[in-house]
């Protein structure tokens, strides 16, 4: 108390405002980093929802094509491997589906039969790896 007692009116004012101002500084700096731990949580669970539903999405998207190829299988012009029959439904298929960029029909040695749009394969053959990769 003696310590105020000897400050000016000036320097009491200063050291009230600075005793009062630090404790609501320190509030501040917590509550702003409080705030910024919950809104990283809330980015985080939101991104892995997110994630999930893009996951699905696609899960959805790739058992459509599935669906897709299995019942091209069972067209007749594919079966036979006719070009022109299959050039038309490729073609088809492809209008509705605008992630697809090419459909190609090899033989067992795969030659290519038919295609959707002009391949870019040398001499209508595919390397026999290529075609187990994908």
């Amino acid at each position: 108390m003696k310590f105020l007692e000897r400050q000016t009116i000036g320097g009491q004012l200063a050291t009230a405002i600075c005793a009062l101002l630090v404790p609501l500084l320190v509030a501040v700096v917590w509550s702003a980093n409080r705030t910024r731990l919950e809104r990283q949580r809330e980015v985080e669970r939101m991104a892995v929802s997110l994630a999930g539903a893009s996951a699905a999405h696609l899960e959805q998207y790739l058992d459509s094509l599935d669906a897709i190829a299995a019942a091209a299988l069972q067209h007749p012009g594919v079966t036979a491997l006719e070009a022109g029959c299959c050039h038309e439904l490729f073609t088809q298929l492809l209008s509705h589906q605008p992630l697809l960029t090419n459909i190609v029909l090899t033989d067992r040695k795969g030659t290519v039969r038919a295609v959707a749009l002009p391949s870019s394969f040398p001499a209508g053959q595919i390397a026999r790896a290529w075609i187990a990769n994908v």
